[in-house]
């Protein structure tokens, strides 16, 4: 006669338990998804906050936020494609952010970058270079002030500058 195998009834609460953990996960990737869209999107207001509780306003579309030192682009004619600050919850600092893609070359921009940091009274703790691709940065600092430009060449060969700034705020 047939070998007939036992209903497999122990392995079902397993089986049940994975779907389960993959539900979860699912779910946590639409979290992050709706978040990350909400971001990009903006609310009516364009103030929303991180995981950690810091608030961060998005500037208007083609804008710099308040606070961000224009004189901190290279560039100053170039279309800015997101501007936004961070305000830390729990500590008196913010971080004005801005990014913008260049028209220069990927040498070029480090180059300015490493002129204009230094023309302006910067100390540049970490410098640009161009054996660093396709991403460099240069990290400074200016008595409590602190800049980050971060250069990413892009594969159509046009660096992305994003700049961001921070100095402790009067509480």
């Amino acid at each position: 006669g047939m070998n007939v195998p036992p209903p497999q009834q122990a392995s079902m609460p397993e089986r049940h338990g994975k779907a389960g953990v993959l539900w979860s996960i699912i779910i946590i990737i639409l979290v992050i998804l709706g978040a990350l869209w909400f971001l990009g999107k903006g609310t009516t207001d364009n103030v929303s906050y991180d995981a950690e509780g810091n608030m961060i306003t998005q500037a208007p579309a083609g804008q710099l936020i308040d606070g961000f030192p224009k004189d901190l682009l290279l560039e100053q004619d170039m279309a800015i494609e997101v501007s936004y600050v961070i305000d830390y919850a729990g500590r008196s600092e913010k971080m004005p952010v801005a990014r913008y893609t260049s028209s220069m070359q990927y040498n070029e921009v480090i180059d300015g970058y490493r002129r204009l940091l230094v023309a302006q009274g910067w100390i540049v703790l970490k410098d640009g270079s161009i054996d660093e691709v396709p991403v460099t940065n240069f990290s400074a600092m200016r008595g409590e002030e602190e800049v980050n430009v971060t250069l990413t060449l892009q594969p159509d060969g046009k660096p992305v500058v994003e700049i961001a700034y921070s100095m402790p705020t009067a509480q």
